[in-house]
């Protein structure tokens, strides 16, 4: 795809190409921790289970999903 710039997905997933960005969505990965699976639901919140920090220094919270 033109105009396509080479960019990490959540939990450090890289997308190198926009082909690869498709079939990293298809298997689940975002751009963002807040985004639970289609086949899932939000129950909660938890800290991030890859140990990601916010600019503060203070663990990421990310969503605690489960299976529908």
């Amino acid at each position: 795809m033109k105009g396509f710039v080479p960019h990490n997905m959540y939990d450090k997933k890289k997308a190198n190409t926009h082909k690869e960005h498709v079939e990293l969505k298809k298997k689940g990965y975002s751009h963002s921790p807040l985004n639970c699976w289609d086949t899932h639901k939000k129950v909660g919140m938890k800290k991030s289970p890859s140990g990601r920090k916010n600019k503060d220094g203070s663990t990421k919270m990310v969503n605690d999903c489960e299976e529908r």
